[in-house]
């Protein structure tokens, strides 16, 4: 005889995939975001240098 999972493992399984894909999107958003900082980094140096220039 085959064993069919539930309805209920079936929503369980999916809700942690889900789940999952939730936090690696999150994940890559935040490295997305820091790589941009890291990126414009030498342009707020170069803005803060002048500002303070101005000072």
């Amino acid at each position: 005889m085959i064993n069919y999972p539930s309805l209920g493992d079936l929503m369980e399984k999916a809700t942690t995939q889900e789940a999952c894909l939730a936090e690696e999107y999150m994940l890559i958003k935040r490295v997305r975001q820091v790589s941009l900082l890291w990126a414009i980094r030498p342009y707020c140096e170069e803005l803060s240098d002048q500002v303070n220039g101005c000072a």
